[in-house]
């Protein structure tokens, strides 16, 4: 378990994105981008279009 995404991505082969207890994403390291895991992230935050098909990060915040 980590917060530093440089870290994260350097030592992994697999990579689960927790927001609030539930699991927001998931991803090889192959496909995992700093931006991807960021995006994951933030769909828990309840920031909608945290990410589009392909994993990019799309962020619009809803008051």
């Amino acid at each position: 378990i980590s917060t530093e995404l440089k870290e994260v991505l350097a030592m992994s082969d697999r990579i689960l994105v927790m927001s609030k207890g539930a699991i927001t994403g998931e991803f090889s390291r192959a496909e995992a981008t700093e931006e991807k895991l960021v995006a994951a992230s933030a769909i828990g935050h309840g920031l909608a279009g945290a990410a589009n098909q392909n994993g990019e990060a799309q962020i619009n915040e809803h008051n």
